[in-house]
């Protein structure tokens, strides 16, 4: 039986394929060239992070600190010309694609910078993503219109699934993202039922990302959407 038969609906037809830092598994992660190859192979989403550098640019990058050679810079105490040709601007990377864009950002000002430097027509596809479930709610007063996902782990979900699902689906939250681990067909439903999308991460194996697909999620991502793109 193929994976599409057996498959639970998705809120997301087709779900995104996020490819994590571009394709991180060849090229260098969060790098030009690996978020170019990601596209080439297919991927319909990027997911990385942002940070503001020390003159107010927000850098794509796994961390705030950035490797340039022997050197580790501190991207937000380093003017975004200092770091060269080392690290991405998001204004950047928006331009260079109309993917989706899955968006770590650390704080406020990140965010409040990110939005003053895109379109209006660029926020359908800009997924903000926060771990901070009072800053989710600011966001969403402050800007109605943007896309916030909850950067959860089901183990720091103190009262369980089913109440995060009812506040996020109360908050107006457009989607959850967990770890592979911490998904089952029956949690993607239950956000389903709150109208949560359901975002997954952490898979790298075929069979991780064909489960990830059956149990119905709306986002998946990988370091390799080579494996991914076949399987949807």
């Amino acid at each position: 039986m193929s994976v599409l038969s057996e498959r639970l609906p998705s809120l997301r037809v087709p779900p995104i394929a996020f490819a994590t830092g571009g394709a991180s598994a060849v090229e260098a992660p969060h790098g030009r060239e690996a978020f170019e190859l990601a596209l080439r192979l297919g991927a319909t989403g990027l997911e990385t992070n942002v940070w503001l550098s020390g003159d107010g640019e927000p850098v794509v990058a796994a961390s705030p600190k950035l490797r340039v050679g022997l050197r580790r810079l501190n991207i937000e105490s380093t003017a975004v010309a200092d770091l060269g040709g080392h690290a991405m601007t998001l204004t950047a990377l928006v331009a260079a694609t109309d993917a989706h864009l899955s968006l770590g950002v650390a704080d406020t000002a990140a965010l409040d910078s990110v939005l003053a430097r895109v379109g209006e027509g660029d926020r359908s596809r800009l997924w903000f993503r926060s771990t901070d479930g009072d800053r989710l709610r600011e966001w969403r007063s402050s800007w109605p219109d943007i896309l916030l996902v909850d950067d959860a782990r089901l183990a720091d979900m103190a009262y369980g699934p089913e109440r995060r699902a009812a506040s996020l689906g109360a908050d107006g939250i457009d989607a959850v993202r967990m770890p592979y681990p911490d998904w089952t067909g029956g949690i993607a439903t239950l956000f389903h039922r709150f109208e949560v999308l359901a975002f997954g991460w952490d898979a790298v194996h075929d069979r991780m990302l064909a489960d990830l697909i059956r149990m119905g999620l709306d986002g998946i991502a990988t370091p390799h959407p080579d494996r991914l793109l076949p399987l949807m």
